[in-house]
This record gives structure tokens, sequence and C-alpha cells, in this order.
């Protein structure tokens, strides 16, 4: 995605239904803002319905994707989108609530509502056209949102019965637009004024999004980009699980997942089990060429890895052509391989002495999407909480972050922001915040006293001093001024702060 030039007169004469849609998509969002989250959820209600009785409408829209199983489909795109719009239907109206509360002692009300953005551009990623945008997609119109919709590559007949399922089961038709998959028009949308830009693609297209949005006021923005995820094995783990798994990470969606695995990072002395079980599991297994588009970005990653001492013991490669998965031994963090964001299966692995050296090897690359670890909890927790990733699986892979109420989001160049969960609906509001002041008492208003600083040291002990004593002794010495006794405040050696009694002192 290249950044915006100064358009031509085709360029401006293109953005005119753009300007149209937009219209009416904020004229059709006031309104729709107004109505109560049960209305909303109505129209939810209803679609989830339709979905669970025509599946075959989508199953139809995305059987164009390569090495897509129908079953794939159902299980991918359609139950998880389904699970989606059953969580806003128990959650949202309690994740949305407005929230009172009064601090104690403070003579404060304080009211937090959430408010739409107002109009929301997703633009969705073409390897899950339906699942990923489509989470999105509810989530903004449950919070109260229009939405413009730009699916990712081959997207459209998913993105068009999506749009058309929502719109007969009560959504506004002005409420919700399709756009072309032309990128230009993601940047002719942010040039003429949306409020908030969610993004699921690669890098390259979140850095020309940014671009585009430099010159135009703040607005919030969602961005899950690129991932090359990494595969820790503890010396705890079960192998079988963990390869099982990783076979499966290589298959599913013919590997095209952002959340894959890309790289494993392995103790010693695991990995002759390992490699065993590895080989084991692949020896009969039947290849498959990887995309020509693929190829061109792998083949010189691989080739470089093979000769800096890594091999291949899983696929084949030939002068132009790449058979998959293609599963490497040996590589090492410095190693384009295991820093690239591939979308193919590959995977390369990389053997470590201790926790240290797994940390180092992980932090070496620059994506952050996701991880997996595979060991004891009480081990695989302490890892996950020293690592710098949006969602950590601990001894599985890919299939739990589907869950509705898994919150997604990204570190690093892989992105930033939430999508899905409760954190993810959130994220399609602003919080309004109200305070109220509830009693007459102003004291911020008050005239200086002379013993106004000694107070308020006093207060500031009482209420954050070290230890019990120290708030026991402030409190005691605010007593004794208010009672008449209060004279200079003394600082003791040990840092408290007392009051001398004035009479006592006079004697």
């Amino acid at each position: 995605m290249e950044p915006v030039e100064q358009p031509s007169s085709a360029r401006r004469n293109a953005t005119q239904p753009l300007e149209l849609s937009i219209a009416q998509a904020r004229a059709s969002q006031i309104q729709w803002s107004r109505q109560t989250i049960e209305h909303r959820l109505y129209a939810i209600a209803k679609f989830r319905q339709s979905l669970a009785a025509s599946p075959s409408r989508f199953i139809s829209a995305l059987s164009h994707l390569p090495g897509r199983t129908n079953i794939q489909t159902i299980a991918a795109e359609i139950i998880p989108l389904a699970n989606a719009a059953r969580f806003l239907l128990h959650r949202a109206e309690r994740i949305l609530q407005p929230r009172t509360r009064s601090p104690l002692l403070s003579g404060l009300r304080i009211t937090v509502d959430h408010r739409p953005h107002g109009l929301v551009l997703i633009v969705g990623p073409s390897n899950y056209p339906l699942f990923l945008p489509g989470v999105q997609v509810l989530q903004a119109l449950v919070a109260g949102n229009a939405v413009l919709l730009k699916p990712g590559k081959d997207g459209t007949p998913a993105a068009m019965t999506l749009i058309s399922l929502l719109r007969t089961s009560g959504i506004d038709p002005t409420l919700i637009h399709l756009l072309p998959e032309d990128t230009e028009v993601v940047h002719d949308a942010i040039k003429l004024g949306v409020d908030q830009v969610v993004l699921t693609g690669s890098v390259h297209a979140g850095k020309a999004i940014a671009e585009s949005m430099v010159d135009k006021p703040p607005r919030p923005a969602i961005m899950e980009l690129s991932g090359s995820d990494a595969v820790f094995i503890l010396s705890s783990a079960d192998l079988y699980r963990a390869v099982a798994l990783l076979q499966f990470g290589l298959e599913f969606n013919d590997s095209v997942t952002c959340i894959a695995p890309r790289r494993v990072i392995i103790v010693r002395s695991m990995l002759e089990k390992f490699e065993h079980l590895l080989l084991s599991r692949f020896e009969d297994y039947k290849l498959s060429a990887i995309s020509e588009s693929a190829t061109a970005q792998i083949m010189p990653l691989v080739r470089d890895a093979l000769n800096r001492g890594a091999r291949l013991v899983v696929g084949k490669i030939s002068a132009d052509k790449l058979l998959g998965p293609l599963i490497l031994m040996h590589t090492t963090p410095d190693m384009p391989v295991m820093s690239t964001d591939i979308m193919a299966p590959v995977l390369s692995v990389h053997v470590v002495t201790d926790t240290l050296e797994a940390l180092s090897a992980y932090n070496a690359c620059r994506y952050r999407l996701s991880a997996a670890i595979f060991g004891d909890p009480v081990p695989a927790r302490t890892l996950a909480r020293r690592l710098d990733a949006g969602c950590i699986v601990i001894n599985d892979l890919i299939a739990p972050t589907a869950h509705p109420e898994v919150p997604f989001t990204a570190r690093g160049e892989s992105g930033y922001g939430t999508t899905r969960g409760a954190e993810g609906l959130l994220a399609m509001t602003w919080p309004n915040v109200v305070v109220e002041r509830t009693g007459r008492t102003l004291p911020h208003l008050r005239k200086p006293e002379p013993h106004d600083q000694q107070i308020l040291l006093l207060i500031l002990r009482i209420l954050h001093g070290a230890d019990l004593a120290v708030r026991m002794r402030a409190l005691s010495a605010l007593m004794r001024i208010f009672m008449g006794f209060g004279g200079p405040l003394h600082e003791n050696g040990d840092g408290s702060i007392n009051a001398r009694d004035k009479k006592r002192d006079s004697l």
C-alpha cells in the first residue's frame, strides 16, 4: 500500500460515491447510537440465527481460498463468528453500561459512559475474510458505530454476504457500506474523514495507513499486523502434543495464518526426541508446492539458512520450486528466516541451553503478535510473564485465540490496539467521564490559614505513609491541631511528623 498522491480529476470522480457513503453512514450513525443496547443486540440475535440457518452462503463465498476445506471454513470462520455474536448478546450490555462510583471521603461522584467513535473504517485481510473483519463489524455496530468495510484480496464475496445478512437482520442499509478491494480507497476514506481505523494486514499496509493519517486530526487506530510466532518447548513439555500441534499449525489454512508457528525455540535436552518425533510425523507426508509468490520470498531465506549451517529435514527445494512444509533444524536468530513475516508452511528450529538464551532468541525478532509455550503450567506461566507478546497460548496454539472471550492484541512491529473480547468491544468506544461534586465543601476555594501547610503534610502522611505507625502518628498530630493544641510541625529523625503541644512546651 503506497502513500496517497494528489488525486487527479478521475480520482476525485471516483471518490464521489465514497463521499455519499460516508454522509449516509454518519447520518444513520447518529440515530443508531441513540438506540438502546437492547435494540442493537436484537439485530445481532437475528443475524446469529440466520448465520446458523444458512451457513452454505458463507461456505460458497469462501470456497476460493487455497488449501481450505469446507470443514475448516465452518470451524475457523463461521462457528467463531457465531460464537462472537453470542458473546455480545450475553456480555455487551454489562461491558458497555455506564459505571458510577463515589470514592470514599472525596465528595465526588464519577460516571464513565462508553460512547461510540462514530464512523469506523475496517480494513480486512485476505486469509480469514469472514471471521476477522466480521467480529470487528459486529463489535463496532453493537458499540453504536457506523461501518465502512474494505475487504482484503478476493474477500468481497464474504463481505457482501456478511453485509447482506446484517441488513436482512435489521441493520439499516446505510449504516454499513462495502468498499472496493482497491487499497487506495482506504486512503480516500481517511482523507474524507473517519473516526477510527481498524486494520488486519501486513506491516507494509500498516505503515502506509499510518502515513495517510499523519496530516489528519488525531484519531484512534487498531492495527493487527504481521507475525513470526515463536513456539517454546520446555524440558517438561509433552513432545507428542507439541509435534502434533506444530503439524496442525503448518497445515491449517495452508499455513496462511498470522499466528501460525514459524520458529521453535527448544531446550537442548529435548532436541533428540523432538527431532525423532518430528521426522516420524512427516515420514509419509505428501508434500505440496508452495505458491509462486511465497516461493519468491522464501527461497532466498531458505538458501541463506542452509548456507550458514541449517539443515532441511522436511520438504524439498529445487532451482525454482519449493515443496512444503519446510522444516529447518539448527537455525539461529541472526538468520532472516527466523525474523521474517512468512505466510507459508515454513518452520525453523533453534536450540538453546536455558531460559535466558531462549528469551534472547525470542527478542531478536521484531514481530510480537503471539507465542506458544509447551511445558508444565508453573514454568510455562513464569516464561509467559517474561514475553513481550500480544497473546500467549500455553500447551496449544492458534485455536484458543478464536474464543470470543479472548482479546487479541499485538506488540512490537506486529501492531497495537485490541480486537475481540471485552477489551475489543471497549476499543470501539471512547470513555465519556463526568465528575460531579456532591458536597458543599470546596476546600480549594478556602482562604489559606496558618496551619494549612502543616495539615496538608499530615494528610499526606495519613494517606500515604510508609507503615501504620507513621500514619497513626500523623493522625494524632492532626487531631491535636484541630483540638487547638497544635504548634509548629516537628520533623523527627525517622522522617515522621508530629505537632508539638504548645501547653506542654510552655511548662
